[in-house]
């Protein structure tokens, strides 16, 4: 049976996801014109197991090149004396390739520390069901704080060209993204500030908050598939769950093209205004 208002649900988080302007504050402003009602355990899991299958199959270079970087840190951590003995050896005929190795393992370092305390804070709310505050007030006054915050930094700090990511600017970011759980924030938000705030260009920084927030949506959408495992037939295999799926999928992956273009040329101080005007409709509206 078509539910109109279930399209529409999926198309504004399918949209949303994949732009710094809240997810939560749109579903919020959205439902409260539409009268929309609660969805399901197993329609939240889809939510966010979509976006993340999205970004899994668009970063999957990058995914390799983190995988590359794990495997070079297991050699160095458990075969670093074998490895020793035979490294003076060959290093000047593997100077390139041991160029390529270093930005992996960096590369590798960053993203752990990119996700794995996000990843953490994740498990830790969602296994005791800790519900952070989604007042109106709390979510339309972030939405308005954040949006100056992404715009100011995003126009007033330098691209630097040789900036690379490594263990220490991981840290950094990965404490910035636990942020991410606060409603009214936008978890690509803070990322995309905190990393042009560490000089990275507007596109990096999309791709690397992309890449270090693929887990996240990941473990939730499995988190929630297990939670609602008895229900998985009635609303995963419908030919109207299909067709709603495949259709948030591609629009998701639309947008998120769009977005990656949109970089290329502009700053994110248009996206910034409108965070800004979001979070004052809420807190007039409501």
């Amino acid at each position: 049976m078509f539910d109109l208002h279930l399209w529409l649900t999926f198309a504004v988080q399918g949209i949303t996801e994949f732009l710094p302007v809240s997810s939560t504050a749109h579903m919020l402003l959205f439902s409260k014109f539409c009268q929309l009602s609660p969805l399901g355990v197993a329609e939240t899991a889809a939510l966010h197991l979509i976006p993340g299958l999205i970004l899994l199959g668009a970063f999957w270079r990058d995914v390799l090149e983190v995988l590359q970087g794990f495997g070079l840190w297991i050699g160095q951590t458990f075969l670093y004396k074998r490895n020793r003995m035979t490294s003076n050896k060959v290093q000047t005929d593997k100077t390139e390739e041991s160029h390529k190795d270093a930005s992996s393992l960096s590369f590798f370092k960053a993203a752990f520390w990119g996700t794995v305390p996000a990843l953490l804070v994740g498990a830790i709310l969602g296994f005791c069901h800790i519900e952070l505050p989604h007042s109106i007030r709390v979510i339309g006054t972030n939405s308005i704080i954040f949006g100056v915050l992404m715009g100011f930094i995003d126009l007033t700090t330098p691209v630097l060209p040789q900036k690379q990511w490594d263990e220490r600017s991981g840290k950094i970011w990965g404490l910035m993204h636990i942020l991410a759980f606060v409603p009214g924030v936008s978890r690509l938000g803070i990322c995309l500030t905190t990393a042009r705030a560490l000089g990275f260009s507007r596109e990096e920084s999309a791709r690397f908050s992309f890449l270090c927030g693929t887990p996240i949506l990941l473990m939730a959408g499995i988190f929630g598939l297990l939670k609602a495992s008895n229900d998985l037939a009635n609303v995963f295999f419908s030919a109207n769950a299909l067709m709603l799926f495949g259709g948030t999928f591609l629009l998701g992956g639309a947008t998120l093209w769009l977005f990656l273009k949109y970089l290329r040329h502009h700053t994110l101080l248009l996206l910034a205004i409108y965070r800004i005007c979001l979070g004052l409709l809420l807190l007039l509206s409501f």
